[in-house]
Order: structure tokens, then sequence, then C-alpha cells
């Protein structure tokens, strides 16, 4: 079976493949998921959690002129609490070479230590945890991505800063699946030091099936989003999150829905997502526009419905009232009503950071 050539690796499939890697508990037999990262005991604490990268690291490579940043995201943190071992993961579709504007980033996470990671998150015993940073690339690129990582460890030691232990992972996507496949022998996962041609079978496809798994994250503003398909399981999942939780309360006669339990409902990571911006962005932009929009609806039917402090209020819900916003959740009009989404749904420069 030859390799897949179609399909094109996007961060965010990187992203939603990994996160299905560390969280999955399903067997493999019914999704076809190895949960790689969680056999070897790994699991998903945050996406997006911002860093502030030590001020004595910055004045060091600062005054070195090696690029450096304030603070720094992995995409993915995973963590194993039996060994004390923080795992960061930065997806990257390409490597990049060591003198790229990519650098910064890097190198800001090469310099993370487990301790300081560990102290930030509220981890037990903070002094005794350790960092290893994975990057995830296609697997073309990892041989490539590797040589970038020693070479600027190599300048970073040279200052005399510790650096946390790194690596880069390959994923190949091929007509019969997703394999993962490490760089060198002594990967951090023992899973992945195997002799299989292609790597650790992670994700099994019939010939011709989409390789994209289940997007438990569908968007990410702070990549961007240029695939329809991306937006309408957005539009979908709220949609039904909106009617799964009006109705089934629809039993008495008040009640209240908050907007934690809309986005919880509509993406199963929102609590353990911490990039800030990229949520507020949604919320203004997409969830709370159309929250308005059912709002008007219920309120035409004769229900007295407020939105207040991020509260969806319902008072005062009769028998009648009820039995016309169950027949309006299932018409056609809510189903097909628009929820509007920009054409580029992107973080821009003169984001608001208040929320």
């Amino acid at each position: 079976m030859s390799d897949s050539t179609s399909f094109q690796q996007t961060p965010l499939f990187q992203l939603n493949l990994l996160i299905w890697l560390s969280m999955s508990s399903t067997p493999q037999t019914i999704t076809g998921l190895r949960p790689i990262f969680r056999e070897e005991g790994y699991e998903l604490q945050a996406i997006g959690q911002e860093f502030q990268v030590p001020l004595s690291v910055r004045y060091v490579l600062q005054k070195e002129n090696i690029p450096i940043r304030t603070a720094t995201s992995p995409d993915i943190l995973l963590f194993n609490m039996e060994k004390s071992v923080l795992l960061p993961i930065e997806c990257k579709v390409s490597s990049f070479s060591s003198n790229s504007e990519n650098s910064a980033q890097a190198n800001s996470l090469l310099t993370l230590l487990g301790v300081d990671m560990a102290t930030t998150i509220g981890m037990p015993n903070a002094s005794q945890w350790l960092s290893h940073l994975f990057y995830a690339v296609k697997h073309t690129d990892r041989i490539s991505m590797s040589i970038t990582l020693q070479e600027l460890v190599g300048v970073l030691e040279s200052t005399d800063i510790k650096v946390c232990k790194s690596e880069s992972i390959g994923i190949l996507v091929r007509n019969d699946g997703v394999y993962l496949q490490a760089t060198q022998d002594g990967s951090l996962l023992t899973l992945l030091n195997s002799d299989q041609q292609f790597g650790v079978h992670v994700l099994q496809l019939q010939e011709g099936e989409d390789p994209r798994p289940l997007y438990i994250l569908p968007v990410d503003p702070s990549i961007g989003i240029s695939d329809p398909i991306e937006l309408q399981i957005l539009k979908e999942r709220l949609r039904s999150a909106v009617a799964s939780l009006i109705g089934n309360r629809l039993n008495t006669n008040q009640f209240v829905i908050t907007e934690d339990e809309i986005m919880n409902s509509t993406i199963e990571v929102w609590d353990q997502w911490k990039d800030r911006n990229s949520r507020v962005h949604i919320l203004r932009h997409i969830v709370r526009p159309y929250l308005k929009k059912v709002v008007s609806a219920i309120r035409h039917l004769g229900s007295i419905v407020t939105l207040e402090d991020k509260r969806m209020v319902f008072e005062d819900i009769t028998m009648d009232h009820a039995r016309k916003i169950r027949r309006y959740l299932t018409t056609k009009e809510f189903r097909s009503d628009e929820i509007n989404l920009p054409n580029e749904f992107q973080l821009g420069f003169d984001f608001d950071q208040n929320n």
C-alpha cells in the first residue's frame, strides 16, 4: 500500500490527533485509535498553556543576542504523575532551521524546565518535576527537526543555560492509517522504540477514508481557519449543545444555563484550553451573537428569557411555553439558522484582551 499523498497535514489536524492519543480510553477495536500517550501514562493537562520564561534566562540570552520570548505556550501539555514528567508538545507541519524566526519560540520552550512549569500549574512537589519537549512534524521532516533542536541546544548550553531534553516525532499519513515515528533510538516514549517499518500505527483507516479523527477542538483562532468542514463542525456542536441544555431543563419553570456549560458541551476540552485570546474570540464573535438570536426567537414565543452575566436565564416557564420551545428546537428554522462566522476567522493584532 503506497503512502497517501493527497492529504495535507495541518497544525489543527496534528493537534487533534495528539489530543486523542492522550485522552482516548475507548478500545482500539471501536475507534481505530491507539492512545499511545495514555498507554505510556501521560494525560492531557492543558492546551495553549502560557508560561513565562524566567527573567534570569532572558537576561543571559538577550545579552548574547540569542532570540528568546518573554512567554511561550506549547500547543499541548501532557503530564505523567507517577514519573513526575511534563511533556510539552509543539505541532509544526514542517521543520525549520536554527536561524529562522521560529527559533525564539523553540529556545523559550527548551529553557522551560520541569520545575518552572510545575510551579506555574500548581503540581505537587514542583521541584521534582522534569520536562521533555516534543516537536511533532510530518514524517519527512523529523530528521531535520531533530538536527535543528540539537543545534539550538548546543547554542543554549554554550551560555551555561540549563535546557530540557527534547526530540522530534514524525506523523506519517498512509492509506491504511496514521503512524508516529521516533527520530532516534531511546525515545522518551518506549512504545515508539520499535522496528516497525512505518512506526507505530496509531489510527487505522479504510481505503479512501478521511484521516482526520473526530476533532475534539474543531477550531483554533490562533492558527486561523480555511477549511469549511472545521467551521461546520463548530456550528453543529454549538447548536446541538444549546438545544440539549435547554430541552433537558424545560420540566422546571425557571432555570439558568451558563456560558461554561454551553462551551463544555460544545468543546470537550474547553476547561483544558488555556489560550485565553482564542477562547474569548470564539465567545465574542460566535457564541454570544448566536445566543442572542436564540433568545430573541424564544422571546417571540412568549417566554421570558434574558441574557445576563454570561448566562441564559429562563423564568416563569409554563407547560405551554415548554411545548412551544421544544417544538422550536426541532424546527428546520432552528436547525438551519445560520451561525455567522467571519470569512477569515483568525485573531487580529487589534484583539481586545477584556472578555
